[in-house]
């Protein structure tokens, strides 16, 4: 959103106009700071904004998941197998939204608070054990 006006004049909607690249270098991503905001800029009225698609890169996933299944022979004819499964072994925060809807005041200035910010995020580590019976 941009002042809540319509700045061009149609049913197409405006675009933010894009200074610079918006990419952090490797290991300055933050969940305050996951892109730079200060090249973000609200185009002049008329004009559509320069933004493409896909301007920012948003976060990753670094997700293991891990089974262990052991069987044991208790007769001829009759096992008992124990299983474990672990979703997200290593519990790797695994962030999955940012904030990316700048928005600006009448004076230009970006009033999104949130803007360039990590919202939500994927489940923590998960573990499950069974016990089987087979005969």
């Amino acid at each position: 959103t941009v002042s809540g006006v319509d700045l061009i004049g149609g049913g197409d909607g405006q675009r933010i106009n894009v200074n610079g690249s918006p990419s952090l270098g490797y290991g300055n991503h933050s969940v305050a700071r996951w892109f730079d905001t200060s090249v973000f800029s609200q185009p002049a009225s008329g004009y559509i904004g320069s933004a493409g698609r896909y301007v920012v890169r948003g976060p990753g996933q670094n997700q293991w998941d891990m089974a262990f299944v052991r069987k044991f022979p208790v007769r001829e004819r009759a096992e008992v197998q124990f299983r474990s499964e672990f979703y997200n072994a290593f519990n790797h925060a695994q962030w999955s939204g940012v904030n990316t809807s700048a928005t600006f005041d009448n004076s230009l200035k970006q009033t999104n608070s949130l803007f360039g910010q990590v919202t939500s995020s994927r489940g923590p580590r998960v573990i499950q054990f069974a016990l089987r019976v087979a005969f």
